[in-house]
């Protein structure tokens, strides 16, 4: 530690911590690694003409079978009703048509244009792809179609106002406020607001009980969100089709400071004129519901999360915690939640909604803000997801655990925290439909019903995929925000630099390719236009760079550990397994290529669960992104460049290292590059090309032996050249006179026609040329 202090290097002693988990990691042996024969990912069993008919195969089945659960026939078959409502996933692949299925392409219309009579619900990742879905199902619809519509929340935009600054709801604000405090905007705000003439948001409950009362079906797309709460007017889908995974993995969470636990909960005061008599009977009641549950619980919770690491189940059951007190604990609760949020709603708008102006909307508002939200809600919670664990046999709670403090948020108190599964409260009961190419069968039945029907049918991307290896591209190494933070010292902003100027470079080779990666790194890098960027998290089910020839992927999108592992503690909490938290560790996985396997160390989380959320943020959204260009029905193959040390489902055809990618490639491929030659002798590698091999020496360290390129001359260029098949010629150089020209050897990359020219521009003038093979 001392050495490395007097480096001066301003993170010394991180480096030396990191180092040595590194070292333990890798205990010294006697006993060489075992060797990975398998790729991590299997390559996919089934043809690609195969495997893109099971996709549609699958659809089909589902489609017809969600008609005849209610009765329905679908494109004229004679199927009879069914009692078993279908319920199936459908993963392997992106970009196969799975949309296009259900709103339908190219004049063609989809499955919900045939839902007639029928309330369809789909789900998609964001307003922005309800609106697209919307769209797309318009302009293909026949006559006669159910009607369809775009399902907004309070604070989007009003598509009637002739700016984009209204909102569906004229006090989204305060709306926002109100569910905060747990209370219904529907049932107080909407009764009172001075707004409700020109209320976008009634407009379309309005519009929808219209639809329903029609009885002519209707299609609603709405965001993600919406599978979790009551839609407008109680209306109630018939089927209901999710599009892509949850963006928070269909996980809630709370948070109790250990200053809430250790604090009685007093009722509510704000203000309003009542006697000390009244007041001293409410509180008085208030202490003693909690004596009998509330407080005996809190403080075991303090005495558990301050005894061990974790929160142990064995001290909350010796200190009397049991089912039954959880279940006392939380019906007192409800007599303790507030109603001063009530009292000031109706104390400010007045009893009338002709009273209630745009002065008494900001009011509350300014009010609602200032007024602490109460821990009863948070506390409910807590002790509904402690009630699911505290009678199992793991000594750990999975679903409640300790958090301490955040260092990006200056408000957030260390406490303990809550983690459970969404209430799904559409599809349980009618046919659904879940559609992610990335999807993992075993959490998907954890976030949307053990009766899932899972179909994987892995698709082989028609691309070229080249990864890059020797870099992980951090963001802490390439966002100056980030660097900003890290107190680094001259020598290592300047590599940073280095390594950004690199991939800035990487990025303008190839100017027609779209760019992905972490949100902060697309920022911070300089692109020529900016249109063929998007970052990990808001790529999927995006067809805006479907055109484009090639991608490039950089880095991944590693989450933060507390985050990741409260993510993961809700899934392992629904299995019912226990859950092992613990910092990332690394190991050894194959990457798969079209010569075998190739293996490299990936961080990986020790919790099975854990692993299976990190893969579905860092992985396939890797995966998302390489096939936003569109890798299925595409006539030619794409390239794909990943920039990434991670392992993914996938065919790699190339695996470089980035000392040699960044400069463009191997000498061989910047050869290539350079003059759509690669010469077969080092001499006349030196000779013809002194740019790039400064003696035949160092050629002969990039070719094989002539034995071998006399057999299979293009097996060196892996893969060809950007797709280009080279030519195998002999040629001849003309000579001074007198002299016998002598028979070299090359592989041009280019017609028949022109080989002998693209030769010329470094031989000189040839005396003969003899195409040998093509390759």
């Amino acid at each position: 530690m001392t050495a490395a202090q007097s480096t001066g290097y301003a993170r010394a002693d991180e480096a030396v911590e990191n180092g040595l988990k590194t070292g333990l990691g890798r205990p010294i042996s006697s006993v060489a690694p075992a060797i990975i024969k398998e790729p991590f990912y299997p390559a996919p069993m089934l043809s690609r003409k195969v495997a893109i008919s099971r996709h549609a195969m699958v659809l089909e089945n589902w489609g017809r079978q969600a008609l005849a659960f209610h009765g329905k026939a679908w494109k004229g078959s004679d199927c009879p009703h069914i009692d078993a409502v279908p319920r199936t996933l459908l993963s392997g692949a992106q970009g196969i048509g799975k949309t296009a299925f259900l709103v339908g392409r190219s004049d063609n219309p989809g499955f919900l244009h045939s839902t007639h009579g029928l309330v369809s619900l789909m789900l998609l990742p964001s307003h922005k792809k309800a609106e697209e879905a919307l769209e797309d199902y318009q302009a293909f619809a026949p006559a006669g179609s159910p009607p369809a519509v775009v399902l907004r929340g309070r604070s989007r935009p009003d598509p009637a106002a002739n700016d984009s600054s209204t909102t569906m709801c004229r006090a989204s604000e305060t709306a926002q406020q109100l569910s905060e405090h747990g209370v219904s905007v529907r049932s107080t705000l909407c009764k009172k607001c001075p707004f409700q003439a020109d209320c976008g948001y009634l407009r379309q409950e309005a519009n929808i009980k219209l639809c329903l009362r029609q009885r002519t079906g209707l299609v609603i797309f709405a965001p993600h969100e919406f599978a979790y709460l009551p839609l407008p007017v109680e209306a109630k889908p018939d089927l209901v089709v999710f599009d892509e995974r949850p963006r928070d993995f269909a996980v809630e969470e709370v948070h109790v400071s250990f200053r809430d636990l250790e604090e009685v909960i007093f009722p509510s005061r704000l203000g309003f004129t009542r006697s000390r008599e009244v007041r001293d009977e409410e509180v008085g009641e208030s202490i003693f519901f909690q004596e009998r549950a509330v407080q005996p619980i809190k403080q075991a919770l303090l005495g558990a999360a301050g005894a061990s690491t974790g929160l142990s189940l064995i001290m909350l059951r010796s200190a009397g915690v049991t089912r039954e007190m959880l279940d006392q604990a939380i019906a007192d609760l409800e007599t303790l939640k507030p109603h001063n949020i009530l009292r000031m709603l109706g104390k400010t708008l007045g009893s009338k909604s002709a009273e209630a102006t745009q002065a008494d909307l900001s009011l509350l508002t300014a009010r609602l803000k200032s007024s602490a939200v109460s821990p009863v809600h948070r506390l409910q919670f807590l002790f509904e997801c402690l009630r699911q664990e505290v009678e199992r046999e793991h000594e750990v709670a999975v679903s409640v655990f300790k958090r301490g403090r955040n260092p990006d948020d200056g408000a957030w108190e260390p406490g303990i925290s809550a983690v459970r599964m969404k209430e799904l409260k559409h599809g349980l009961e009618v046919p659904f439909l879940y559609l992610d190419g990335t999807a993992n069968a075993g959490m998907a039945r954890i976030a949307f019903g053990a009766d899932l029907d899972c179909h994987r049918y892995p698709v082989e991307r028609h691309a070229k995929i080249t990864q890059v290896l020797g870099c992980n591209f951090a963001k802490r190494r390439l966002c100056d925000e980030t660097q900003g933070k890290q107190n680094l010292t001259p020598k290592i902003l300047g590599e940073n630099q280095r390594l950004k100027s690199w991939l800035e470079e990487v990025i303008a080779r190839h100017p027609k390719a779209a760019v992905f990666g972490n949100r902060s790194v697309i920022k911070s890098l300089t692109i020529s236009d900016p249109e063929r960027a998007g970052h990990f998290g808001a790529l999927r089910g995006k067809n805006t760079w479907e055109h484009h020839g090639s991608v490039i992927i950089i880095g991944r999108e590693q989450p933060p550990l507390d985050d990741l592992e409260a993510t993961a503690r809700a899934y392992a909490a629904a299995a019912g397994d226990p859950f092992s938290p613990g910092d990332f560790v690394t190991t050894m996985r194959s990457i798969r290529t079209k010569e075998g396997v190739h293996s490299t160390e990936v961080k990986v989380h020790r919790d099975p669960w854990g692993d299976r959320v990190l893969r579905q943020i860092r992985e396939a959204e890797i995966e998302q992104a390489m096939d936003r260009v569109r890798l299925i029905h595409n006539p030619k193959p794409k390239h794909v460049f990943l920039l990434s040390p991670v392992v993914v489902d996938a065919t790699v055809d190339r695996i470089e290292p980035w000392r040699t990618f960044k400069k463009g490639g191997s000498r061989v491929a910047q050869a290539i590059a350079r003059y759509a030659v690669a010469f077969l002798s080092p001499t006349d590698c030196a000779k013809y090309m002194p740019d790039i091999w400064a003696s035949k020496q160092l050629a002969a360290t990039d070719l094989p032996p002539a034995k071998e390129l006399s057999k299979n001359p293009c097996r060196f260029i892996e893969g060809g050249f950007d797709g280009k098949c080279p030519l195998h010629v002999a040629f001849w150089p003309e000579t001074q006179s007198g002299r016998k020209s002598r028979r070299k050897t090359a592989l041009v990359f280019g017609d028949k026609a022109e080989a002998k020219e693209i030769l010329e521009t470094l031989t000189g003038e040839l005396r003969q040329l003899e195409i040998l093979t093509c390759a």
